[in-house]
């Protein structure tokens, strides 16, 4: 049922580059090529269905993708080697996802004009397997009016429209204003707020974000994106093209959920410190870092959190902690990444688990409920699409998404970014302000000349 055909491998980042040109095309961008989870990069572009919250409401968008009835047709179809071969495509933002999970009122301005959440069914995948050095593209039938072959001629087409957008001048944007000593002042008052309801016993941790806007004027989002994915590589990276309106782009390091042959993956980043290019004081930061009481006391409870998440739809007994606080290395810093593992229930759906799990424990906090109205409380703007997540959800079953960190959004007057931190009971406001810096240092880098 499967139409598939190779081609070069090095020529995949030039397809992607050509077809992110194009509205609705998503390139989910293992580009990091050093970390263990840099396995596949997928673009998908020309969806036969779009989500763009003109067609469904915002508070059930994992039950119209799951009522599909594509799902039902492929969902046996786990043996080819392609963990994703088509499906839906694409993110829900934070705010949605704590609407439709706890039903908190959320009054707050939205700090851009992103959609809630946004994706497409797609029926073509272009495809490079980077252990191997393989690629190619593989299209399923269930186009309307197209078969899959004359689908693949069609991406493939657009695909070879031959041009170098890499590292494209990246036009005016206005000053760079992220160190200002409101936003210092403010973001650390509310650090300050976060451990009185922790002291008080409201709760055990929050994350506590704080955003940076910039105004610009007609910046070329794919060539930033060219930039960004030079100064920052990530396994979990993403460029999404939403047209005229907006675009996404992500430099994230971690994975929020995989399911892959009915076995379910989380991976929680908590725990940050920078990297030093000086051997020996790095080994000195990586011993600080693994050292550290409120980094591993943030790690060990957010994998307590994620092993509840996905309970309801785990096996009895397959629920295992496979690594706990492992140090891992990424582009400038160093992070503790917990591995958290379970067999599926038979009847459970990929989008039953997102549904409950969704928003992360490590981009909230524990309790979550109580978190996300203090989230609210304390900081200024909506998140949007920043905190969500964004991946495929596969017809065969599989799934795989990110968090969506270390993203800067694009609509037509802002670049919008944020940074957060984990606030225990030990945590030092100062501090905590200072880990945001380290933590959008590239972000800064790829914006300046």
């Amino acid at each position: 049922m499967f139409v598939q055909q190779s081609f070069d491998y090095h020529q995949f980042t030039n397809y992607a580059f050509a077809l992110s040109r194009l509205p609705h095309t998503i390139w989910l961008d293992s580009n990091d090529v050093n970390h263990q989870n840099s396995e596949f990069s997928f673009v998908v572009s020309c969806p036969y269905f779009l989500y763009n919250n003109n067609n469904d409401n915002d508070d059930n968008f994992f039950d119209s993708i799951r009522r599909r009835p594509e799902f039902n047709l492929f969902n046996h179809q786990t043996n080819h080697f392609l963990p994703f071969t088509g499906g839906f495509v694409g993110y829900f933002g934070y705010d949605a996802l704590v609407r439709q999970r706890f039903n908190i009122d959320i009054p707050m301005k939205k700090s851009t004009s992103l959609p809630p959440f946004y994706g497409g069914l797609y029926d073509v995948v272009l495809y490079a397997h980077h252990p191997k050095q393989q690629a190619g593209i593989v299209a399923i039938p269930v186009h309307p009016t197209e078969k899959p072959q004359e689908r693949i001629n069609l991406i493939m087409k657009l695909a070879s429209r031959g041009n170098d957008y890499s590292y494209q001048s990246v036009q005016t944007i206005s000053k760079i204003n992220y160190d200002n000593p409101y936003l210092k002042q403010d973001y650390e008052d509310a650090v300050f707020k976060t451990i009185d309801f922790i002291k008080q016993g409201d709760i055990f941790q929050a994350n506590i974000t704080r955003m940076i806007q910039l105004s610009h004027q007609g910046i070329d989002a794919l060539a930033l994106y060219s930039k960004l994915r030079n100064v920052n590589a990530s396994p979990f990276a993403a460029y999404v093209n939403g047209g005229d309106n907006f675009q996404i782009l992500s430099a994230s390091p971690e994975r929020f959920l995989k399911i892959h042959h009915r076995k379910i993956i989380s991976e929680p980043i908590k725990g940050t410190i920078r990297q030093s290019l000086d051997s020996k004081e790095d080994m000195h930061q990586k011993e600080i870092l693994q050292n550290c009481p409120k980094n591993r006391a943030e790690n060990v409870m957010i994998t307590d959190l994620l092993r509840n998440d996905i309970s309801p739809f785990a096996k009895t007994g397959t629920i295992t902690v496979e690594k706990l606080c492992e140090l891992q290395t990424y582009k400038g810093l160093h992070h503790l990444v917990s591995k958290v593992s379970a067999e599926m229930k038979d009847d459970a759906h990929a989008c039953d688990v997102l549904k409950f799990a969704l928003p992360g424990g490590s981009i909230t906090g524990a309790p979550k409920k109580r978190v996300c109205e203090i989230i609210y409380e304390l900081e200024k703007q909506q998140r949007s699409t920043y905190c969500g997540s964004l991946g495929y959800i596969g017809f065969n079953g599989n799934c795989d998404m990110n968090i969506l960190i270390r993203t800067l959004e694009i609509d037509n007057n802002h670049i919008t970014f944020n940074a957060g931190c984990g606030i225990t009971s030990l945590s030092d406001p100062t501090e905590e302000y200072d880990e945001t810096l380290v933590k959008i240092a590239k972000i800064i880098e790829s914006l300046s000349e």
